[in-house]
């Protein structure tokens, strides 16, 4: 009854402790000249469109021209001519993205990237967050899309996640925003965090949180011994579900009046470390947890910057469906993470491809960044909070 008190008081941290956005006003790139050049680089190809009819969409990090094509063998002739078309622009990384067709849309996109990029900022993201109506989700934000408009999603819908990109790609980043979303939107006892960090760098930030479920995993027998915990939990609280006559935690919460069963939110910044300790049982593991997670309410978000089939196991694939590829070294590892290339051609800092479980097409778009001082000021005020919930109780 104490947290249940204290959780009526807990106050949420005020956006105005992150740092103000800052914006440039110069041209990222020449879209005019751009556009003429695509269409004549086309044209000495045989495939003929019309430069008044391109439609240009200029992102944060990279400008997309929308062609109208006349038959799906010019949509195949122009996936071919990447490297034509990069030459033609001077693409800054020597690359474009064709995404062909665009999700939702009739056109065929030529993605270049911009001289100039803009950074989307945390504060941005959450503020859009925050100002919506409250919902019982684990929502965060993902990011920016290419017309700005500025893309949230619920971990409940897509429970687990499987997250994968180089050195900085910016996925340590994208962890940061998930965990930092929830201590904007959630009390602790909402939702309760399980952070792995082998390397003791990415999540000691976090130690002593009330949001933490267990101290900040650094050893991987640890890690292994708390999935299997995870998974006695899981058939706990299906034990409760069933006897309520409900179907998820969110359910049951709702039908006794209080946060009796928080979501469990598991986060690994380095999967490969634990796959190394019984890759056949860690899997397993994962898995059994992975096909009633939505139910339950436990969830599993694991990364790494090294995504092999020895990491991302075909079983792990099949039962995570929901990706997110930052920028991979190699279509290889694009196709692990994502079963198709294009996280190769991405430009870092954030840039990403989002496929949710329900979809063949990836969303592009532009992770926000925070800072470190930011982060420390955070954590800072929810730590005081509880300590001030603490002693005052």
């Amino acid at each position: 009854m104490q947290e249940e008190k204290n959780s009526q008081k807990w106050q949420f941290p005020s956006i105005e402790i992150l740092d103000e956005p800052v914006f440039s006003n110069d041209k990222p790139q020449d879209t005019e000249k751009n556009s003429k050049t695509i269409v004549e680089t086309l044209k000495s190809f045989n495939i003929v469109t019309e430069i008044d009819k391109v439609k240009i969409n200029i992102g944060q990090t990279y400008t997309r021209y929308q062609l109208n094509l006349k038959s799906a063998t010019d949509i195949s002739k122009i996936k071919e001519l990447g490297g034509n078309l990069a030459l033609a622009v001077a693409s800054i990384n020597g690359t474009i993205r064709i995404d062909a067709p665009i999700p939702g849309k009739d056109t065929l996109g030529i993605e270049i990237p911009n001289d100039i990029r803009q950074k989307v900022y945390f504060k941005t993201a959450i503020k859009n967050l925050t100002e919506k109506e409250p919902d019982s989700g684990l929502i965060f934000p993902l990011g920016l899309d290419v017309e700005y408009n500025l893309i949230n999603t619920d971990i409940k819908k897509w429970p687990n996640i499987l997250i994968a990109g180089s050195t900085g790609s910016g996925k340590s980043i994208f962890l940061h925003n998930i965990i930092l979303s929830m201590l904007f939107t959630k009390t602790p006892d909402e939702v309760k965090l399980v952070l792995i960090d082998p390397k003791r760098v990415e999540f000691s930030h976090y130690k002593d949180i009330p949001y933490l479920l267990k101290p900040v995993i650094n050893d991987m027998n640890e890690a292994v011994r708390i999935l299997s915990w995870l998974i006695k939990e899981a058939k706990r609280r299906e034990g409760i579900l069933s006897k309520a006559n409900v179907e998820t935690n969110t359910e049951y919460n709702k039908k006794v009046g209080k946060t009796e069963l928080p979501d469990i939110l598991v986060i690994n910044d380095t999967m490969e470390e634990i796959m190394e300790i019984d890759a056949v049982k860690t899997e397993a593991k994962i898995i059994k947890i992975a096909k009633i997670s939505q139910k339950v309410g436990i969830h599993q978000i694991f990364a790494t910057s090294r995504p092999y089939a020895s990491v991302f196991t075909g079983l792990i694939r099949e039962n995570i469906t929901t990706r997110a590829a930052f920028q991979t070294l190699n279509q290889i590892s694009s196709r692990v993470t994502i079963d198709q290339p294009g996280a190769e051609k991405l430009l870092g800092n954030g840039d990403m491809l989002f496929l949710p479980s329900d979809s063949m097409n990836p969303l592009r778009l532009q992770g926000s960044y925070i800072s470190l001082k930011e982060t420390e000021r955070v954590v800072g005020f929810v730590k005081k909070q509880a300590t001030d919930l603490k002693n005052s109780g």
